[in-house]
């Protein structure tokens, strides 16, 4: 009866060993990370199939450093030479279904990257951790792409109601991925719209916002409609440089100008937005201000 017992044993720990729970040799997701000082890294072309219906070639960001945790967080769009395309990922390596995610703790603003796609896993679309209450007060997403819409106030559909997960106070998008969320949440919901560039969804909070501020890359075949970045500045104020500048195959990024043609360059300290102007009805008319990249060839 002891021998049956001690094989028993013994079987259990190699099928625990060979699940990825025990064993000198077994690799975790954990084995995998990549820190740069601000954000934790894991790159998806070794975060296998085993997790994702196929390898992708990018970096998913699986954390923050708890000591550069900042007001205001930045998502880089590269990390060395890959995109940056998730900040959430889930691993089935083990029993556990663990998680990992970019930490919103405290943060007023979080600016996603055009790079940036949603987390598909079961039903949900995901971008923070869901499970935490605690979110950023305004997001700025600069994906045009349909799905990547989806990002914006994670729709969970429960008894016909909307659980938003975005910005708490308010989201800022491109123009054309205001109209597709207009146009998709005017199918079940009732929309105010403020001045053509703002809504809420009635009996919800968090606005959803065109941004005014629009940093274009500004070459033939350019990514998400031409869209590197979005932010929002006061209307006749001036206007802050990106955290990180644009990248294209070949070319060397050359600073941003005010016209496609790039003669005058924009001076960051002296250069402002357009000043507020009002309608009839005293409604913010929407303008938005384009800087263009500048390219010199390799």
């Amino acid at each position: 009866m002891k021998k049956i017992m001690t094989s028993i044993i013994a079987m259990i720990l190699a099928g625990v060993s060979i699940l990825g729970i025990s064993g000198c040799n077994i690799k975790t997701t954990r084995d995998y990370f990549i820190s740069d000082g601000d954000f934790v890294y894991i790159d998806m072309s070794d975060f296998g199939p085993a997790n994702r219906p196929k390898e992708e070639d990018c970096y998913a960001i699986v954390g923050t450093n708890p000591q550069g945790l900042k007001e205001d967080i930045y998502v880089p769009a590269y990390y060395k030479d890959k995109v940056v395309r998730y900040t959430w990922i889930e691993e089935h390596w083990t029993f556990a279904r663990n998680r990992y995610a970019l930490d919103v703790t405290g943060v007023d603003s979080v600016y996603f990257p055009y790079t940036h796609k949603v987390y598909v896993v079961e039903s949900f679309y995901v971008v923070f951790n869901y499970y935490d209450d605690k979110r950023p007060q305004y997001c700025y997403y600069t994906g045009c792409e349909y799905d990547y819409v989806l990002t914006l106030n994670l729709e969970v559909y429960l008894n016909h109601s909307i659980n938003y997960y975005g910005g708490s106070t308010g989201n800022y998008v491109t123009k054309k991925a205001y109209e597709l969320k207009k146009e998709a949440y005017g199918k079940d919901h009732s929309i105010i719209e403020t001045g053509s560039y703002k809504f809420y969804i009635e009996g919800y909070d968090p606005f959803i916002q065109i941004a005014n501020t629009s940093y274009m890359f500004n070459y033939e075949g350019e990514p998400n409609e031409g869209y590197f970045f979005i932010n929002d500045f006061e209307r006749g104020g001036v206007i802050e440089d990106t955290p990180y500048e644009p990248r294209r195959k070949g070319y060397t990024f050359a600073g941003w100008y005010k016209e496609p043609e790039c003669v005058n360059a924009w001076d960051f300290a002296k250069d402002t937005l357009p000043a507020a102007e009002y309608d009839e009805e005293g409604n913010l008319l929407f303008v938005e201000t384009k800087l263009y990249a500048k390219w010199e060839q390799n």
